[in-house]
């Protein structure tokens, strides 16, 4: 996924094979990604002035993960990158409805 000066809300629900990855790299933009709790989620980070609301993860070393993350079945990596990005990870579907409205 790529965006430019935009905001987006982008729902990760749905069927996800046990090893997935997304890759995403935005620039002047604002992306939240709204996280179903059964799916087990790293967030790895690379950019310049990039700001990283991710309220609900854990910081591990170099990465963010979702508390359950190794119980969880399915696996996300979730590769953000970009410049002047704000990038929101959330439990609550309407929290990043808020952002983007």
């Amino acid at each position: 996924m790529n965006t430019g000066v935009a905001a987006a809300s982008l729902d990760l629900s749905g069927a996800w094979p046990p090893r997935a990855r997304l890759d995403a790299s935005s620039g002047l933009g604002s992306v939240c990604f709204h996280l179903p709790r059964d799916l087990g989620v790293r967030v790895e980070t690379e950019g310049f002035l990039v700001v990283r609301d991710f309220e609900p993860l854990e910081h591990r070393g170099t990465a963010w993960v979702t508390p359950h993350y190794e119980e969880a079945t399915r696996h996300l990596l979730l590769s953000l990158g970009g410049v002047l990005t704000h990038y929101t990870l959330t439990y609550d579907e309407e929290e990043c409805d808020d952002l983007v409205d």
